[in-house]
């Protein structure tokens, strides 16, 4: 990694915070890191967030580890599940450790030649944040034996 790579992250970062910024929104940072962490209250589903950006790999990384995991025979169905869901993401996906039932989701953005906007970055914080709720309630009400496999999605 090179000076390039570390002034396009520190630009990458100070966008990222204002964006947090002019939106009023609440985290905490870790400027050593270039990490911001902050939790969204969903409507189905509150997670905590974890928005990275890598130097070496010129990404923006946005991720979340969803408060439930699929319990024993129910880990099968949780990766059938997040199969179906990954299907009808045009951005980030969910993945599952299928040895521990947790379920992760993750969207990345490269920045490699170019500068991420205010507003694209609001784009995709905003946009990760509703297919968790949306998604993450299904997976939840699925991984709890509220809804099956058959009728998670509907």
């Amino acid at each position: 990694m090179d000076r390039t790579d570390l002034i396009a992250a520190r630009q990458t970062y100070d966008t990222l915070l204002n964006a947090i910024a002019a939106n009023g929104w609440a985290c905490r940072r870790d400027d050593g890191k270039l990490t911001v962490k902050y939790t969204v209250i969903g409507n189905g589903l509150n997670a905590e967030y974890y928005v990275l950006v890598d130097a070496e790999n010129r990404l923006l990384w946005i991720y979340t580890e969803l408060p439930f995991a699929f319990d024993g025979d129910m880990t099968e169905n949780g990766a059938i599940a997040v199969s179906m869901v990954n299907f009808y993401l045009d951005n980030g996906n969910f993945d599952i450790d299928v040895n521990c039932g947790k379920v992760k989701f993750r969207m990345a953005t490269s920045y490699r030649d170019s500068v991420i906007s205010e507003e694209a970055i609001i784009f995709e914080l905003l946009h990760s944040a509703a297919t968790v709720d949306e998604f993450g309630k299904r997976l939840r009400e699925l991984a709890n034996g509220v809804k099956t496999i058959d009728n998670f999605l509907k």
